[in-house]
């Protein structure tokens, strides 16, 4: 499911506190969906619902910052 995309960067914004980082396999994976085109058969309304849970973590610039090293914001 793509939307896993969304889920990892938006764990990573809210565990930013405690170290959390994406490993690089994963984060190649990550690369590997949005180089795909696969996000874009997300519904708006799911891809939202990801944003704003993101946007009201502690840290939102991890969240951005992880969809753009994945690509996912090209």
């Amino acid at each position: 499911d793509p939307l896993r995309v969304l889920r990892v960067a938006r764990f990573s914004a809210k565990l930013a506190s405690l170290g959390f980082t994406v490993a690089k396999e994963t984060m190649q994976l990550m690369r590997d969906i949005a180089d795909s085109g696969e996000l874009n058969t997300l519904t708006p309304e799911r891809v939202w619902q990801e944003w704003h849970k993101s946007l009201s973590t502690p840290r939102p610039d991890v969240f951005l910052s992880v969809l753009r090293d994945c690509g996912a914001l090209a």
